[in-house]
């Protein structure tokens, strides 16, 4: 994780929330098994690669 600034530890957790569920951020769903990809210049999300099939 790249962080610019100091950030500061949430408090404990109040309720459950949801996990394995896609969520969206800045208008890019990010899915289960997605890759994500950063450096200083931004962020780049490559979907989860399709399994290969091959006919014999």
């Amino acid at each position: 994780m790249f962080s610019r600034f100091a950030v500061p530890h949430a408090g404990p957790a109040k309720q459950t929330g949801e996990t394995r569920i896609p969520v969206v951020v800045g208008g890019v769903t990010i899915n289960l098994g997605d890759f994500i990809v950063s450096d200083a210049n931004g962020i780049v999300v490559l979907p989860k690669p399709e399994p290969r099939t091959s006919i014999v």
